[in-house]
């Protein structure tokens, strides 16, 4: 039995730097999204021939199903964000096929996946507070701190603060703390009496002390290139955790050059870049990375979740912040092979892998809750007891779950 193992990488909603245009960061684009998404999937090299080529009949199949000519590639680029509107429930019958029979043949081959789910604001937050040894000196928790501060800049995309933090010629330190100070204080007024923004409140109220001690440096500098790393420590970590040796993987990378380049910095039998074009292996990690990375630009694109966009801070008071926001009810209105989808993909994605290291994120995890959570949640059910209550009550309680979820993830980020 062959000892080496065969992994494809690919990536979604990557972007090769965090820019600044008319005061406007480009992850904060209503095309994009904030996470950047890695996915590997791997198994044993001996078992490979069988299982591309059990992919690659499959793919023949499903092209003929979207009515795409032979040569052309199916990647999931085809599929448009509008199909994931309301999740599985916004699928074409082809597409629902699709994944269904894509997730089934996944768990039948018991592939091994590994996941990374990082938020490139948090990344931003991380080289405009570099200091991690100056808030532990000061009793700040700083990882608590990035969470925060990270899900603040991404929620209200003030862009006074971020034009200041972000520039290219640099804002100074005294510049960037007054903005900071003067934001803060008004998402704090505004929220001070809505009872749903109460822990936001308390949390914002928090951030003022550090603003203001002696030796906060902003490190407010302009274009930030993108981190590769984190993918292969993401898949190192795991493989350590399964008792597999890095230098029995070989790594076959949908081609990016500084991908590519980062990979080859460890220590893997092989790691190349290939074109999609010509890997089934490789169009397999598109597919699996598209539907999560659409699916997560669903859920925090859904219209009622979405908060007002923070252009003048004095006239923060003018959003509706006492409005609970709700996905909508249609993600939960479900027939049963949309139901078995959820199904399988919570096999396919959660219960065939149980691993602490499946998922990579780092403070800012709150979007990797939600898509994991809406799979946890469906699959408690069978699809009798499903349809007991009705979609507005299966919101209301995937809320409450996802809820609970990073209030507990919170308290593992403040012992750290």
């Amino acid at each position: 039995m062959s000892k080496d193992y065969n992994f494809y990488f690919d990536e979604t909603y990557h972007d090769k730097a965090i820019t600044l245009s008319d005061s406007k960061l480009n992850i904060l684009a209503d095309n994009i999204l904030d996470d950047y998404i890695g996915f590997f999937w791997g198994t044993r090299e001996d078992k490979i021939p069988e299982i591309l080529e059990l992919f690659s009949q499959f793919e023949i199949e499903q092209k003929k199903a979207f009515s795409m000519p032979s040569e052309k590639e199916l990647k999931s680029r085809s599929f448009s964000n509008n199909q994931f509107k309301y999740g599985v429930k916004s699928f074409s019958n082809v597409l629902l096929d699709f994944y269904t029979k894509l997730f089934d043949a996944c768990i039948d081959q018991k592939l091994i996946f590994q996941i990374e789910i990082i938020s490139k604001m948090e990344i931003l937050v991380r080289r405009l507070f570099p200091d991690r040894e100056w808030f532990r000196k000061n009793y700040f928790i700083y990882d608590v701190f990035v969470y925060s501060f990270s899900k603040m800049l991404v929620n209200y995309n003030h862009q006074e603060l971020i034009d200041v933090l972000c520039r290219l010629d640099g804002a100074s330190n005294e510049e960037c703390i007054d903005v900071l100070n003067k934001t803060v204080l008004n998402i704090i007024a505004a929220g001070e009496n809505v009872a749903r923004k109460g822990a936001e409140v308390h949390i914002y109220k928090q951030f003022l002390p550090i603003f203001n001690c002696p030796g906060l440096t902003i490190n407010a500098v302009g274009i930030q290139k993108w981190i590769y790393f984190a993918n292969f420590d993401g898949l190192c970590n795991l493989l350590k955790e399964l008792s597999i040796n890095p230098r029995r993987i070989n790594l076959y990378i949908d081609k990016e050059d500084n991908t590519v380049t980062a990979a080859q910095a460890y220590p893997f039998k092989l790691a190349i870049g290939v074109e999609s074009k010509e890997n089934i292996g490789v169009r397999v990690s598109d597919w699996l990375v598209g539907f999560i990375g659409k699916m997560i630009w669903g859920l925090i694109h859904d219209p009622q979740v979405v908060e007002e966009k923070v252009e003048d801070i004095e006239a923060i008071k003018t959003p509706d912040f006492s409005r609970r926001r709700l996905i909508n009810s249609k993600w939960f209105e479900l027939n049963e092979k949309q139901f078995n989808c959820y199904k399988k993909a919570a096999k396919c994605f959660i219960t065939h892998q149980p691993h602490k290291w499946t998922i990579l994120h780092c403070a800012y995890a709150d979007h990797s809750i939600q898509f994991t959570t809406l799979l946890r949640y469906i699959d408690q059910f069978s699809f009798e007891q499903y349809t007991q209550a009705d979609p507005e009550k299966h919101r209301d309680k995937y809320t409450e779950f996802c809820l609970l979820e990073m209030q507990a993830y919170y308290k593992t980020i403040e012992k750290i």
